[in-house]
């Protein structure tokens, strides 16, 4: 139950941010973009202890329903989630593979002048400054 409610505030709060998003790309070149899904640390796991390790979280990601991801996918590209072991302890090891991924889909983005969007909550935000900060 209370996984359904957070999904649902979840997709009621990320969905319209990303869909105003979506607005402002050039739908000939939209297709062919990208957008990163970068979550925060994991509650659940804090909570009962199990944080340190792969915890293999990705709940925005799975909030946004699997049509809405198929749409995102036609107007703007391919929707995907950035996984990290969801532990702040580990933030710089995180913060540097972010930069490598954004890097490495900025390349392909770039070129074709297709959009690059970054959807993050909580300590993926931290983490998304901290890569295009320190790395970009």
């Amino acid at each position: 139950m209370r996984k359904r409610f957070l999904r649902k505030v979840l997709t009621l709060t990320i969905l319209p941010f990303l869909f105003s998003m979506i607005f402002l790309c050039n739908s000939a070149e939209a297709a062919t973009g990208s957008v990163v899904v970068i979550d925060g640390v994991n509650p659940e796991a804090m909570i009962s202890g199990t944080i340190l390790g792969d915890s293999g979280t990705t709940y925005i990601y799975a909030a946004i329903d699997t049509g809405k991801r198929q749409e995102i996918a036609e107007d703007v590209g391919t929707v995907e989630p950035f996984v990290w072991n969801n532990d702040p302890l580990m933030t710089g090891i995180a913060a540097q593979s972010l930069a490598d991924t954004l890097r490495s889909i900025y390349s392909q983005t770039n070129p074709k002048g297709a959009p690059l969007v970054v959807l993050t909550h909580s300590w993926g935000t931290v983490l998304a400054y901290i890569a295009l900060k320190n790395n970009l």
